[in-house]
């Protein structure tokens, strides 16, 4: 996985792979949260800052 936010890009194909990326972190903290490993107030932390590392709209949690 890049570890940099390649968004700044601009193209189509750097917002997908960002897209993605979110999307795959997104639904494993989703099961996290389902399984109570983490809590509600933890997964909205995480979710916020992944959001913001991949440069794309967050999905609520």
């Amino acid at each position: 996985m890049n570890e940099t936010n390649d968004t700044k890009n601009n193209t189509p194909a750097a917002y997908l792979v960002a897209e993605v990326c979110y999307c795959m972190a997104f639904f494993m903290l989703k099961k996290l949260l389902e399984q109570k490993i983490l809590s509600p107030e933890i997964c909205q932390q995480i979710n916020v800052a992944v959001a913001e590392k991949y440069g794309v709209l967050r999905l609520n949690i």
